[in-house]
Parts: C-alpha cells; sequence; structure tokens
C-alpha cells in the first residue's frame, strides 16, 4: 500500500521535474500567457498540464528556429492549436476530398491546361505583390468546416487589393449560404 502511494507521488513529481529541466523559462510563461488568452484551464503539477506543456514549448520552439533562418520572408507562431496532441488536430482538419463528378481525379482537361502553364524560365526574378497589402493577418476560421469559404473570400479580398488597389472585407458567411 505505501509503495503504491508513493508511485502515485512520486511519478507525476518526477514527471513534472523532468519537463521543466527540458523546457525553457520563456516557454513556461509564454505557455501561461497562452492558457490565458485562450481559456485553458492546466491545473499546474498534473499530467495534462505537462503534456501541453510539452507540446506547446516543442512548437514555439519550430517557430523560433523558422524565425532565426536569414532571410526568412514570413513571421512563424504560435496558434490557438499550439497545445494539441497530433490526434486533436487530426480531428480539427475537415473534410479532405474535392467536391467535383470525378470523385477528386484530376480530368484530363484540366491537367492539359496545366501543361500549358510557364516554365520557370519565364518567369521574373522577383515579385513582390505581397509588400504592402494590409489584409496579410491570418483568419480564424473557428471550427465551422468551410475554410473553403474563408480562404475564397480572403484570395478574392487580396486580388482586389493588389489589381485595384481597394480594401473590401468579403462575407465567407454569404459564400456557404
Amino acid at each position: 500500500m505505501q509503495l503504491q502511494l508513493a508511485y502515485i507521488v512520486l511519478v507525476p513529481l518526477a514527471a513534472g521535474v523532468l519537463v521543466k529541466d527540458h523546457v525553457p523559462g520563456d516557454h513556461i510563461a509564454a505557455f501561461h500567457s497562452f492558457i490565458d488568452q485562450h481559456g485553458r484551464h492546466y491545473k499546474k503539477g498534473t499530467h495534462e498540464y505537462f503534456k501541453r506543456l510539452t507540446l506547446f514549448s516543442e512548437r514555439l520552439q519550430k517557430a523560433e528556429a523558422i524565425n532565426s533562418r536569414p532571410g526568412h520572408l514570413w513571421i512563424a507562431g504560435v496558434s490557438p492549436l499550439s497545445d494539441l496532441t497530433p490526434e486533436e488536430l487530426s480531428q480539427k482538419k475537415g473534410w479532405a476530398g474535392f467536391a467535383s463528378r470525378t470523385g477528386g481525379q484530376v480530368s484530363k482537361s484540366l491537367r492539359s491546361q496545366m501543361s500549358l502553364l510557364q516554365s520557370e524560365s519565364d518567369l521574373p526574378d522577383e515579385c513582390n505583390k505581397w509588400a504592402n497589402l494590409t489584409m496579410l493577418q491570418a483568419k480564424d476560421q473557428g471550427g465551422c468546416g468551410s475554410c473553403w469559404a474563408v480562404t475564397s473570400a480572403t484570395v478574392l479580398e487580396a486580388h482586389r487589393e493588389i489589381y485595384l488597389g481597394k480594401q473590401e472585407q468579403l462575407s465567407a458567411q454569404q459564400l456557404v449560404d
């Protein structure tokens, strides 16, 4: 009985010490800000807390590695998904198919059109139409599963700003309805 009690008390304590030794202090502080910002309720010292802290720290470490690359063109960071397990993430990805009569297969006509695309040598050395765009912030679609509508509206907004120089927020909800 005493051995079981010691196991119940010491194993989580040892796991916490091991995780704390491998997670940088600034990651722990960032995790606490993250759980406050996103309304998470992990009790400090529990297995769940250390599991989520480790996942968050791994993703923050990847973001820091990306951001440290010379000449990077975008900034990586954490998202509301940064503390989720791979299984939880896969549940959030939604439908992976295509709405087509061919069941997602690329048609012959589309394949022939794709072959007409310019080769890489025909492209200019530099093109940065994104430099002055104001709508570069990522949009949160929530859990609705209509990422296609959010993406479509965002692309249309970007093209309107690039080609017409006008900013206008379009409704993804209207596309769904």
